[in-house]
């Protein structure tokens, strides 16, 4: 008896290390696209560049997202859970605030609106994604 419940102890929050690389992947992706965007001189430009760093991390950090929304909640501290849930809001915040710093330049240029629409729309998809049940 001793045993299962050092056993289940030791489960308990086993999985912080994946999270916290979640976190840290997720929030280097964030800094990436919008590095890309906002120091381009050329936005389109700017906008394929973020395009193409997030088609190049998709494969491996869906999955690790996918991963993470299907643990429980014993799994995963609480501190860090919080955390979790905070930098997947900010790194969504972060996206979608490039609407906001190129609104004169995609009023002017409907294929960068349309372009940068689709990178947010794609960026918030990943993470927003659900788990097959």
């Amino acid at each position: 008896m001793l045993a299962l419940v050092a056993a289940l102890l030791g489960a308990a929050c086993s999985r912080d290390a994946t999270v916290q690389q979640t976190i840290a992947d997720t929030d280097a992706l964030t800094q990436t696209i919008t590095q890309a965007v906002l120091d381009a001189p050329d936005k389109r430009q700017g906008v394929a560049s973020a395009r193409a760093a997030l088609n190049a991390t998709r494969a491996t950090l869906q999955p690790a997202l996918l991963e993470l929304k299907s643990l429980r909640a014993y799994q995963v501290s609480a501190p860090l859970s919080a955390r979790w849930r905070d930098a997947l809001i900010d790194d969504m915040a972060a996206v979608e605030d490039l609407r906001r710093v190129l609104r004169s330049e995609t009023a002017a240029d409907p294929q960068l609106d349309a372009e940068l629409n689709a990178l947010i729309a794609d960026f918030e998809a990943m993470l927003a994604a659900r788990p097959a049940t």
